[in-house]
Order: structure tokens, then sequence, then C-alpha cells
């Protein structure tokens, strides 16, 4: 009646949840043969021209460009730069026990790093300077081309040295050695946005990268496209070549597509295809972090970085259409509303009214910093006020500052005053409690990521409401994924079908772990979605179909992309997790073998993650390596002692060696780790109940209160049967029916029960309402007609 679990299990639910959006939201492959087409895989880039070229027509816009944060995202240093714009460092930062001092001024800058004795003094020369705004990083020169983050920031508007982690940049590096960590290597994981002129940086065969381009920062192509017809056309006929300008006008784009040029950069996104051509639609090459990434308030608000796009898209502004990036900002990224006179300008469009009579909706006098629109709705967020400005546009809720420390203008601005203060003043001001359905918006988000499903319920309403908003719908359905409950799939199927592409990948991503006959037609469908996003999740969700009869467009439709689904796990070959999805894909398919060479690849990259180790174990289980599938998790364990999925995996292992003393304590440790570990309890359960079956109803306990689903309660109510608190196990399989009216095994369970309590009508009647459901499994509604004769 019930089993161990399974190790993919575990792999595929509870190991691999911190990094499934990282590595293209992977699930089980079965025996899926469909032939599958390649699409998107990498080609040669298109010829990219100099902006030098460009400068002969438009030098006056270059030079403006060249100076703006873009075009000096990254640069190389020099003694000129370092006399504009640095400051002596005069004291020392210490990071991990190292000691740092930069030394810039020079025709050369480097950072000396000192360790607790003279010989373990290093120094890092300086070649490159990262970034055009507030906070400047600094790249040093690493073996086969890499360039790498030094651990020692400037921060501009303070004229300070700070250390890199305390930067506020929080999709950036944090601290550390230089040589220690691969997050660290710029060449890894910012060249995309910082530089322009690099199409494929990393050689796998090689484990080499191109060298910086000669030319800094971000340059035409970027925000234009493929320019080379546009300047040779141009310059053959001396501009006189038509209307046609054979590049990408931002001026002739949508609203989204603006915005979506400029969310590759500033969206924490994750590349599914190898290029992005300005003016296409984000998510053909993209996916982004929502809500479940802790780098967000459970509001929305961004809690201070640069990676504002998510925000924004919750942003009314954005929803109304008739806004985008460059309506408040220029292509070189300066804010076009500078200057007090015209600071409120930017809300004209939509807010005449209240633009005009600031005051009467600020509360604030006109004069001061209160009287700008931006001071409530895009306040200035992060460590010190450090961080980016908020694009959500959400007003003042300290509610929710009280409820999950998310930031708020008030207090950010009244730092003498807290949010019982600005809460009270809101309440004077506003006759409308506009907070209300904030908080309860983020209240479920909260719930989701502490993996609180009592109010289940009213997640799946808020998914498939009509007002829903995109990036809390979406946001909640990935946080369901790891909550194995099947009353999730008509609000998955609902949304699958939804508006925004947002929202149908999550679904389509979340019905991988349910799938039955309707939930694959509906998939194949969705295999066929105008968006490449919504395609590949659906596909990498319809391998663990198996064998799957399909009319012949959706099996085309399905082939597709399914190769473009496999084409994504190739985008990033410098990134570990993109060689974790790929041995996630091997191992679904049966080939242990390979996946262990992807996850040696993965740790080899990084050495530190553990990760590829436990899946190491789980591809060595499969091949009967027992053995050394305890080497690899003995690795994962001295990596990360207290890992809740090392831990559990050894417990699981222990199990089928025999050694259940010894897989209990391991379950134990990994509850104590993650008591959220809902597998494990559920495996102590079943481990227990041969001759413990008080603890084992403990056990059993626990697993039904953290995810209340079909299996947890089955075994709870078999457990306390067998213990003699046949209350409870009626109540629990009660319960049980209610939500899952298909479980035969559990109206058989209840139906002895009742019968054992004298109480036969009951018995009788749960037979016959057994029996009465049309898709009850055949063998079950034979055994509950045998005894429903029987007691006739």
């Amino acid at each position: 009646m019930w089993g161990i679990m399974k190790r993919g299990t575990l792999y595929l639910g509870m190991l691999w949840a911190p990094v499934v959006f990282l590595a293209m939201g992977l699930c089980t492959f079965l025996d899926h043969r469909l032939h599958v087409m390649a699409q998107n895989t990498p080609s040669e880039p298109a010829t990219q021209v100099s902006a030098a070229a460009c400068r002969q027509c438009h030098a006056g816009f270059f030079d403006q460009w060249s100076g703006s944060a873009h075009g000096s995202a990254a640069r190389p240093y020099s003694k000129e730069l370092a006399q504009r714009t640095l400051n002596a460092h005069k004291g020392t930062i210490t990071i991990g026990g190292v000691t740092y001092q930069a030394e810039v001024g020079g025709g050369t800058g480097r950072m000396v790093a000192k360790g607790q004795w003279p010989w373990e003094t290093k120094e890092y020369p300086v070649e490159h300077v990262l970034g055009g705004g507030r906070v400047l990083f600094f790249l040093t020169p690493g073996a086969r081309g890499r360039f790498l983050i030094l651990p020692l920031a400037f921060e501009r508007e303070k004229k300070a040295w700070i250390a890199t982690s305390q930067s506020g940049v929080t999709h950036a590096l944090v601290d550390a050695d230089p040589k220690s960590s691969q997050l660290q290597v710029f060449s890894s994981t910012c060249y995309g946005c910082h530089v322009s002129q690099v199409s494929a940086p990393y050689d796998l065969k090689s484990d080499s990268y191109a060298s910086m381009p000669k030319e800094p920062g971000i340059m035409c192509e970027a925000c234009h496209g493929p320019v080379a017809r546009h300047e040779e056309t141009f310059r053959s006929t001396q501009g006189a070549a038509g209307r046609d300008l054979m590049l990408t006008s931002t001026r002739s784009l949508p609203a989204e597509r603006v915005d979506a040029l400029c969310g590759s950069c500033h969206g924490l996104v994750s590349p599914i295809t190898a290029s992005f051509v300005p003016g296409e639609p984000l998510f053909d090459h993209y996916d982004i972090a929502m809500l479940e990434h802790t780098g967000f308030s459970p509001d929305g608000r961004n809690l201070g970085d640069t990676l504002t796009y998510t925000s924004w898209l919750m942003s009314p502004c954005a929803r109304s259409g008739r806004l985008h990036c460059l309506s408040c900002h220029t292509l070189g990224g300066a804010y076009r509303f500078a200057g007090r006179e015209r600071a409120n300008n930017a809300c004209l469009p939509c807010h005449a009214a209240i633009v005009g009579n600031a005051a009467a909706h600020t509360h604030h006098s006109p004069s001061g910093p209160g009287g700008l629109c931006i001071s409530c709705h895009m306040a200035k967020l992060g460590p010190g006020g450090r961080g980016n400005t908020d694009h959500s546009m959400l007003p003042p809720a300290p509610r929710a500052s009280m409820a999950f420390r998310s930031p708020n203008a008030c207090t950010a601005c009244h730092k003498d005053r807290d949010n019982t203060w600005a809460e009270q003043q809101l309440g004077k001001w506003h006759a409308t409690d506009y907070q209300t359905r904030v908080i309860a918006r983020a209240q479920l988000i909260d719930a989701a990521r502490k993996k609180d499903w009592s109010r289940f319920d009213e997640m799946l309403s808020a998914v498939t409401s009509r007002d829903r908003d995109e990036v809390h719908a979406a946001s909640l359905i990935r946080l369901m994924n790891g909550y194995d409950d099947r009353r999730k799939v008509p609000a998955l199927l609902a949304a699958l079908k939804d508006r925004s592409p947002l929202v149908r990948s999550a679904a389509a991503q979340g019905l991988g772990g349910v799938l039955d006959k309707g939930v694959i037609g509906q998939l194949a469908a969705a295999a066929g979605d105008p968006v490449r996003l919504v395609r590949i999740r659906s596909a990498s969700s319809l391998a663990g179909a198996g064998k799957t009869a399909l009319q012949p467009e959706q099996a085309q439709a399905l082939a597709r992309a399914s190769g473009e689904y496999l084409s994504s796990l190739a985008v990033r070959q410098d990134d570990w997790t993109s060689h974790m999805g790929m041995g996630a894909y091997f191992l679904g398919q049966g080939d242990a073998d390979n996946a262990l060479i992807a996850f040696a690849a993965a740790s080899k990259m990084n050495p530190r993650a553990v990760q590829p180790y436990v899946s190491a174990s789980i591809a060595q289980a499969a091949l009967g390596r027992l053995e050394k599938a305890e080497l690899a998790l003995s690795k994962a364990l001295s990596l990360e002692p207290d890992n809740a999925a090392a831990l559990y995996n050894m417990g699981l292992l222990r199990n089928d060696q025999g050694r259940t003393a010894e897989a209990e304590q391991y379950m134990k440790k990994a509850l104590e780790r993650d008591p959220n570990l809902a597998g494990a309890a559920y495996n102590l359960g079943v481990i227990l109940s041969k001759d413990r079956i008080t603890d084992a109803v403990h056990w059993a306990r626990i697993a039904h209160r953290v995810q209340p689903v079909e299996k947890h309660g089955f075994l709870l109510a078999t457990l306390l049967k067998k213990g003699g608190d046949w209350k409870e196990a009626v109540e629990v399989l009660e319960g049980l029916i209610s939500s899952y009216p298909l479980n035969g095994e559990a109206y058989l369970l209840l139906g002895e029960i009742y019968e054992k309590q004298g109480r036969v009508g009951n018995a009788r009647d749960l037979y016959r309402r057994g029996m009465a459901m049309k898709e009850m499994n055949e063998r079950d509604r034979t055994r509950m007609e045998v005894r429903l004769d029987r007691l006739r």
C-alpha cells in the first residue's frame, strides 16, 4: 500500500527546487522517443560594426552616449579615469580573514590582499572598470581568458571604498577571494549586459573565454540590433537610402517590445536561446525570476537591485500600455525628467489632475522631497538607500513593512519615525484602504514561500481570478511546484490558457508532475504556443509522459518544442546549472552514465556545490552502484554537513542497505535542517511502522500536516487504524475522500473501519458512493462490490 519514496522523487521535487529556474524547469524523462528537431542552436553571429563607423554620421549622439551609464558600463582602467572618479583608499577592508586595499591613481591600478602571514600577500592588477552608475567594480585577468571581479568596489556618491558584497547590487558578486567562486567570473555572468560585440565568449572544449572587446561598454547594436546593412547602405548612398533604416528603431516598437529590450538586461533573466535581437519578444529568449525569488519582498517590491523588470510588470503604468521604459529614460539610461521643475511631468500622461495639485495628493510641501511623485511611488530601496528605485509603483504600505519587512517610502525618508506612525498618517490622509489588497496578495506569497499550505485554496483562487496580477499568479504557481496536491490541476489547466505567457509557462511547468491523459492533451496543445518559453516548459513537462498517442500536428509541434528545449540547455555551457539540467535529462531518459558525466562537469565548474554530488548519488544508485552512491553523498556532506537533501538521500540509501537505524537518524537530521521536508517524515512513518507504531504515527502526522496530500493522508490513516485510533483514522479518511474522491483504497479502508465499528449502513453507503464514481479504478470498484454483496 505504500513504499519508500524513490530517489528520483527527491531529486526533482526537493533537491532541484532551488535551481529549477536556472535549469529551465526540468521534469522526469521516461522513454519519450519523438523525433526531435533542434531549434535555435548557437549560430555564427551577425557581422558586427564598430562604433566608430556609427560615429561618422552620429557624432553628437555618440558623444552623449559614450559618457552615459550604458556607454560606460565597462571600460579599461586608466590613470585619467582613476584621477577623475576615484579617491585614494586610505584604509583596508577585511573579507573572510583577508585584508584588501586598493591602490589607484597611477598609470596602473591594483588591489593588494594580505593574509595572516607575509607569504600570503597577493597583488591583483586592475585592468577594467565595471559599472556606469553609482557603484564601480574592478576586473582582474584570470586563467584562460577569464576576467574576475575583485572584492572591493567604489561607491561614487559617497566617494568611499566598500566590499563588493555591501554594494547592494545583489545580482552581481559578493565577497571573498576573486579566485574562489565561479560566480565571480565576469566572463561568465556579466559580459552580456556590460559589453557589446562578444557573441560567444566561452569555448567548452578549451574551457576558455574570448578576451574583452576593444570597444568599452554597451554600443549601438545592443539596442538597434545588427547594423551592418544600415551602415553599408547609408554610407554608399551618402545618407539617401530611403525610409527603411534596416535596423531596429525604438520609435517604431510597441511599448511591450521597448520594455523587452530593456528587460533583457534590467531583469533577473535566464536565457533560453543563444541570442536576442532587439525588437523581438522577451519571452522568446528569456525566462525571468519573479516573487518566488527572495530578491523581492512578498508584496513585489524589488529589494534594491537594478533588475527592475519584474517589479515594472506589476506596475499599473506598464499594464496600461501607454508608458514604456523610454517614456522616462533615455537610451543612455538617464532620467528624462531631471530637475525639480520637471520632476512630476513623467506622470502627466495619465495623472494630470494630481500633478496639477500635487500637495492635495501627497500631503507634503510642493517644494520638499515629499512633493515629488517618485518619492512615494518609486522610493530607493535596499541597504542604506543604496538600491535602485522601486518600479512597482506601489504606494507606501507600512503594514507590509511590519508583516514582511518590506521597505516603504515613509520610514525611508522619515528615519526618526516607525511604521506605526506611518500607518497612522496614511489612515488620516486616505479614506480608501489601499493596503488591504497589497497585504492579501503578499500574505499568499509569504505563505507559499514558507510552504504553509493552509491557504492552498486561496492560492488557487488567486491564480484563476479575473483580476489576477500576472506576476503574482505566475509566482504562486511556481511556488506550488513542490506541493504534490492534485487539487491544483484544474487551476493550472485554466492558467495554461491565460493571456500572459508568464502564467502559461508557469502552469506548463507545474503540470509536469501531475500528468494524466487530460493533462497530456492540454500540454501537447501548449507545445504549439506562439511564445517559445511556454513551448519549452510544455516540452519539458511532456518529456515525462512516456509513449504518448498524439495527433500528427501535436506531435510535430511537440517535436519542435522539444528541440527548442534541448537547445536551451546548451545556451550557457559555462554555467554549472546548465550541466545539472542536462544531467537531469539523461537521468530521466535512463542514461545514468551520461548523467554522471554531466554532473561531473557541473561539479568541476562549481566544486563547492552540493547538488552535483547528490544527483550523482541518484545516478549511481540507478546503476546499482550503492557504494559509489554512498561516496558521492559523503562528499556532499563533507561540503555541507547540514544539507537536507544530502541527509535525506543518505537516509534513503541506508534504508536500501538494510541499515534502518542509520536511515532513521539521517531522516531526522534532514527534518531538523528542513522541517518542511515531508518526504523524510513520510519515510520515517514507513520505516518505523513495523515495530514502533506510536513513533510512526507521529512522523506520518507531521508529513500530513506539512503536505496534506493523498499518500500522506492514507499512510496516516493506515497507521492510526493499526494503532487502534479508529476515530482519528475515520476523520482523516473522510477528509481524504472529500479531496480525492477517486482514491479507492481510502473507501475500502474506511469501509473496513465502519464495519468493525458496527456501522454497516455507513459502510454500505460508502461503497455505493465509491462504485458510482465513473472514473473509479475497476479493480477497486470490484472489491467494493464484493464487500457490498457480503453485507447484503
